[in-house]
């Protein structure tokens, strides 16, 4: 090997030295103070035990459960709506009894002129917001007969929509 090659060699290897030791200590630095700072965190924890906690967690359990029953039932619901449609099974004058007994509940029911009393019903899966994905609409006029429906798909477009008979 040549002179200049030996001390380009023993150069590397001393910046490679240096590197790995700037990298140690980094380490070492670090961990400490996660040591510390874990320490210091720990102290701060404080539990506080209570004659109600099992209870609290109890009723959240049974809770979480309703919840989920709830979501279920608002996608079976919107599941028969849907299919009605597409299958063109609603009849312009069905009551608000009659579809609510077939149907089940809708998710929310908004009402649509507050002078003539008429509602619009939202039936959504689950997975649906207020204001994305597939939605059906059942509109009802003041005496509480079915009017009109439609059915959103995704992206807010109304594949099947129209008066009932018409």
């Amino acid at each position: 090997m040549t002179n200049d090659k030996i001390q380009m060699t023993k150069h590397m290897n001393l910046r490679s030295l240096l590197v790995y030791l700037a990298v140690c200590a980094v380490f070492f630095v670090c961990l400490n103070c996660e040591r510390a700072y874990g320490a210091e965190r720990e102290k701060k924890v404080k539990w506080v035990k209570s004659k109600y906690g099992l209870k609290a967690l109890i009723e959240l359990s049974k809770t979480r459960g309703k919840m989920v029953k709830d979501l279920k039932d608002e996608s079976k619901n919107y599941d028969k709506v849907k299919t009605a449609i597409e299958s063109d099974s609603l009849k312009k004058g069905e009551t608000v009894h009659d579809v609510r007994r077939r149907y089940g509940d809708p998710v929310i029911i908004l009402s649509e002129d507050e002078v003539s009393g008429a509602t619009r019903w939202v039936y959504k899966p689950y997975q649906s917001t207020y204001f994305k994905g597939e939605k059906a609409y059942l509109f009802f006029d003041g005496e509480g007969a079915l009017t009109e429906w439609r059915l959103l798909d995704q992206e807010g477009k109304s594949p099947f929509s129209g008066l009932l008979g018409g």
